[in-house]
């Protein structure tokens, strides 16, 4: 038999924890709804404690819990509305609240949709789990309204068509002593407050059949037709003076039962503040009872240490005595009792002082294994990937420890292409790809957190100038980038022997891209990031001369304090003394990079002087001999400008260095214009990306068009994504390239291709565009 419950009419207000986050919700049920209120609150219990501490931490869990839900009644109460605590215990906040409606027989509940943090003007789905469980398992019953920031975000309608009218009478539900065994009765339940008035409302609705304890009213009117009998069959008809009798007796009959009801009612409201009288005494001398023990607890401590106390003074003093007793006794022979207690001292000492060092030595190990703990403990935590990076992640390739062994030959070092401190850089081939695996060692000294770091940075970071992160080996602590096959712009300009010299006009551009690169740094919303460490050895150059960053997430303040400045050119000098890094400082290393552009020099030491020295006095012959004659021939104007620029950037002090968006760019932009009116066509072979048509690799092999989301297929070649969806959508499996049958459908996003043709695009952008 399905089991009956009373329908409730109060408002109902589910809060939480953080009286901050709820309290919206209930100040916009207090302006809304009028009369009583109950707060409900799920708790959810902590960790299984150890036995010895588990009744005082639940005891704990219990006290926060009331002083909680007591701040929601002081609100209430400000608002001089009436209003109880109704809770219970569930590991499941959206479980436990359906419980509760369940348990009170709840038809109108007000609740968050979402935390406030969370409310944008428009909203108008759930965005809490808790909210979308109670909507969907809620009894279909009860009136939900689910509030965020103050405002109703969606409102659920109660059916009341699947409420069963019923009025349960006095005699079968409401005497405690005639209901039948199997009846529903008012209780208290676990709570700890009285449900007497939530549970008086005389109507019931039933999930199935109707309980055999209740009765409507129709039915009772019925029994009571059966005392008058009916019409003869000799057709007389009732007495009309005996049926209005019965009908004053029926009104009164009404009227004693409807008395009976409100005193039943005052009783039980009587009773209800008995309960909560009692249950407020109950708790004050559960308080008065706890203070007594825990002064009774400080009392015993202190009598045991004066105890111990006192012990300790009369055992010296029978120490004393009895060495007191001794020397009388050896008056005659003082001298060698003195020799004899010295020499037992003495004893005494180098067995305390053996003591000294074995305690020492176990202090020092414990310490040692605390450290190490803690150190593995923390690493731990670092290592473990952000729960707050985790959804900017998703786009990300994650790689298993095996993969990377395989792509680079299991580290072999052949493969290695550089060494950075604490990191090695690898070259590996990897889902057909050629990419560089950046791996932290995992005996390295340098900080764990820096992996991160770098990891939570290049994932929100996309730009053609910004090298591209394709993926990542947690195990392996590797980030997994693009492969940057012509190295990096100080090898180019530290080893040209045996590599084409870079034209000016490529300087001008590669220095155009890097200032476009920072200021995308610079100016990147809603995190601001510095670079800090803009040299030679982080600007990277991929296959067809496009220069990119690298380095970012882990700057130089690691070896700031330990290093001299003369170390370090391209540092801004301000933060190097001062430890305060700003775009300022990215400007001053821009300057340095302008500089070593422009002469070819590496290390610049005092050259930098000479130059400021040539553009002081204006010796421009004597300043083009400065300048790195491989480039080719400057041009006069534009170069001496760019040299000013450049010391310009290169200022001590950070406020007299330009900006680099309104000053620094427009200027790169002209020059990089006049440069490409200048080149000629034979100018262009060394840098294939000067070229107009667009590499036939660019093209995809289906529809022959510049690929917008490359992906690579199981024969190993870069397809056009829907290209080659349309393909398989034919029922063909067979590769466009090969014509042989492809082992699996699985495509791969080629991140590094498509940053090739964005970059491609971006230098042609009169010729081709992508939608």
């Amino acid at each position: 038999m399905a089991s009956a419950m009373v329908a409730n009419e109060r408002v109902y207000v589910a809060v939480g924890k953080d009286a901050e986050q709820s309290k919206s919700t209930l100040e916009w049920a207090l302006n809304t709804f009028d009369g009583h209120f109950r707060i409900l609150h799920v708790h959810r219990p902590g960790p299984t404690q150890p036995s010895g501490t588990s009744a005082g931490s639940q005891e704990l869990e219990m006290e926060n819990m009331h002083k909680i839900l007591d701040a929601y009644i002081n609100i209430c109460s400000q608002a001089q509305v009436y209003a109880e605590k109704r809770f219970l215990e569930n590991r499941d906040i959206g479980k436990g609240i359906v419980e509760l409606v369940e348990q009170h027989a709840i038809t109108k509940l007000v609740m968050g949709a979402a935390a406030d943090i969370h409310y944008y003007e428009s909203m108008t789905e759930l965005k809490s789990a808790k909210a979308m469980f109670v909507d969907l398992h809620a009894h279909p019953s009860c009136q939900i309204w689910f509030v965020c920031g103050g405002r109703v975000i969606r409102k659920r309608e109660g059916d009341l068509n699947t409420i069963d009218m019923d009025v349960m009478p006095l005699s079968s539900s409401l005497s405690p002593y005639s209901a039948e065994p199997n009846s529903r009765l008012p209780r208290t339940p676990s709570t700890g407050s009285s449900e007497v008035d939530d549970d008086l409302l005389m109507v019931t609705y039933e999930r199935g059949e109707p309980s055999r304890t209740t009765f409507t009213l129709s039915s009772s009117r019925q029994d009571d037709a059966h005392h008058f009998p009916p019409y003869s069959s000799q057709g007389t008809v009732w007495n009309s003076e005996i049926y209005s009798h019965f009908e004053k007796a029926m009104v009164e009959a009404e009227n004693a039962r409807r008395e009976a009801f409100q005193e039943l009612m005052r009783r039980m409201q009587e009773c209800e503040s008995d309960i909560i009288e009692a249950n407020r005494r109950e708790r004050a001398f559960e308080n008065l009872y706890k203070e007594e023990m825990r002064r009774r607890r400080e009392l015993e401590v202190i009598y045991a240490e004066e105890r111990e106390s006192h012990e300790m003074v009369n055992k010296q003093k029978e120490e004393a005595i009895l060495i007191f007793m001794d020397h009388r006794k050896s008056l005659e022979n003082q001298v060698s009792a003195s020799n004899q207690i010295i020499n037992e001292l003495n004893g005494r000492i180098a067995a305390s002082e053996g003591v000294l060092e074995i305690c020492k030595k176990e202090i020092h190990d414990l310490q040692a294994e605390r450290d190490d703990a803690v150190r593995l403990m923390e690493e731990l935590r670092k290592n473990r990937p952000s729960a707050s990076s985790s959804n900017s992640q998703d786009f990300l390739s994650q790689f298993s420890f095996l993969e990377i062994q395989i792509a680079t030959k299991n580290f072999d070092p052949s493969m290695n292409i550089g060494e950075d401190g604490c990191w090695s850089t690898f070259k590996g081939f990897l889902r057909h790809t050629h990419v560089a695996v950046k791996k932290m060692g995992t005996d390295s000294p340098c900080d764990p957190s820096w992996f991160q770091r770098e990891l939570d940075i290049m994932t929100n970071l996309r730009h053609p100038n910004i090298v591209t992160l394709i993926g990542v080996c947690h195990e392996a602590r590797a980030l997994i980038y693009e492969h940057m096959p012509n190295g990096s712009l100080e090898d180019l300009l530290m080893y040209h022997e045996d590599k084409t010299p870079l034209p000016y006009q490529s300087r001008i551009r590669i220095a155009s891209q890097i200032c476009s690169a920072l200021i995308f740094l610079h100016t990147n919303h809603p995190h601001f990031f510095v670079h800090g460490d803009l040299r030679l050895a982080n600007i990277m150059l991929d296959a067809n001369f496009v220069a990119k960053l690298c380095g970012l997430g882990n700057g130089p303040s690691q070896y700031r304090t330990n290093l001299e400045p003369a170390d370090f050119p391209h540092l801004d000098p301000h933060y190097l003394s001062t430890g305060e890094m700003s775009a300022k400082s990215d400007v001053y290393s821009f300057g340095v990079l302008l500089l070593q552009l422009l002469t070819g020099r590496v290390a610049l030491d005092d050259f930098a002087s000479e130059i400021r020295d040539a553009v002081n006095g204006e010796n421009m012959s004597y300043m083009a001999t400065l300048l790195d004659p491989l480039a080719g021939e400057w041009p006069v104007t534009p170069t001496a400008d760019l040299v000013r620029l450049a010391l310009r950037c290169c200022n001590m002090d950070p406020s007299d260095r330009p900006d680099l968006g309104s000053q620094v760019w427009s200027m790169l932009k002209e020059m990089l214009a006049d440069s490409h009116a200048e080149v000629g066509p034979s100018d262009h072979r060394s840098y294939p990306e000067e070229g107009n048509d667009p590499p036939d690799d660019f093209l995809c092999p289906i529809s022959r068009m510049i690929m917008q989301e490359p992906a690579v297929a199981a024969d190993g070649h870069t397809y056009e994504k829907e290209a080659l969806i349309s393909w398989f959508s034919t029922g063909s499996n067979i590769s466009p390239k090969t014509n042989l049958p492809l082992p699996h459908l699985d495509l791969i996003p080629n991140y590094t291709f498509r940053s090739f043709i964005q970059e491609w695009l971006q230098t042609h952008p009169h010729q081709f565009s992508v939608s």
